[in-house]
Formats: C-alpha cells, structure tokens, sequence
C-alpha cells in the first residue's frame, strides 16, 4: 500500500504538472491565435490606408493640375462692374488678329439686373460686330470661341463691307459670362 500511496503522490504531481502544460499550451494558443488575426486585421487596416493614401495623392495631383491649367484663365474673368475691362480684351484679341471691333451692345436691362444681386456667374446677352478680312475673322473667331468669358453664340451673320469685297463685317449675338469679384478671389487665392 505504501507503494501505491507513494505512486498516487508521484502521478498527482505529474497530472498536476501535464494538466499545467496542457492548460498554458491552450491559453497560449488562443492567445497566439488572437494575435495573428490581430496582425492580418491591423495588415489590412495598413493596405486600406496606403490604398487611401495613393487615392488622395491621385487627387491631389489632379487638383493641382487643374488649377495649373486654369491658372491662365483667371485673368479672362471679368466682374460685373468692369465690363470696360471684356470689352478692351475683345479689342485687343481682335486686333492680334488684324480685325477690329466695329461696334459692342451689352443688354444694358439686364446688366444693370445683374450688379444688383449675388449671383457667382451672370449671363448678359451681347451683339457685336467686327470688321477684317475673311481669314482673319475666322482665325479671331475660332480664338474668341475658346475664351471662358463667351457663354454662347446664337447669331451669326456676314456681309460685305467695302466695294473691294475684301473687308468684310461679322455680325454676332450671343452672351457672355461674369464673375462676381469674390468668385474670382477665391479662384486666384486658392479657395482659402
């Protein structure tokens, strides 16, 4: 008997010691395991925000394009209260290309409308002639097309203007566009 006691105090031990090692293998496995899915959640959490990082980078890079490449147009945006400044630009557009400014009629109604409100853009409706030679009213035309100032054209008309059948006189209507003077600030000032 003494024999099995001192065997039960032995294998006691022992179970004690192989329960113990059962026990912290399982908490350390449960705890090994909750770190490697911590490690793939927080691996992922990293990729989404380099993914957001490169995205933003992207968009910032086309904001700055964008504004480089509008950059040359600010200066072809004209308030309401300095229509004298559209209309010496047209002038001198025109004469670049040997063509001059015959005659300018703003809707003078709805200019005035326009000074009296808020409005970021204003449309003005607009007839104005030109005098030149052919080539150069359609290489003057196709220039005022692209100016960001010219909302429409809507009329289009030609005739001679001298017995030579050289000079010839362009004839348009349409509208163009106006910018409140804080529009343009911000737009100068880079929005801030």
């Amino acid at each position: 008997m003494s024999s099995l006691r001192r065997y039960l105090k032995i294998f006691w031990h022992c179970l004690v010691i192989v329960i113990g090692i059962f026990i912290g293998y399982s908490l350390h496995s449960d705890h090994e395991e909750n770190l490697r899915t911590r490690a793939v959640e927080t691996e992922k959490a990293i990729q989404s925000i380099e993914s957001d990082l490169v995205n933003s980078q992207g968009i910032v890079d086309r904001y700055t394009a964008a504004k480089d490449g509008f950059r040359p147009y600010i200066s072809f945006l004209f308030p309401p209260m300095k229509p004298e400044a559209l209309i010496e630009e047209i002038r001198s557009l025109a004469l670049s290309y040997r063509v001059n400014l015959s005659d300018i009629q703003l809707d003078v109604p709805k200019f005035i409308e326009i000074r009296g409100k808020e409005e970021a853009i204003s449309i003005v409706p607009f007839e104005i002639s030109f005098t030149g030679d052919f080539f150069s009213l359609g290489k003057f035309l196709e220039e005022l097309e692209k100016a960001p100032y010219l909302q429409n054209l809507s009329d289009m008309g030609m005739s001679i203007k001298d017995d030579s059948g050289i000079r010839i006189r362009l004839s348009l209507k349409g509208a163009f566009r106006f910018f409140q003077k804080e529009v343009i600030e911000e737009l100068v000032n880079d929005g801030v």
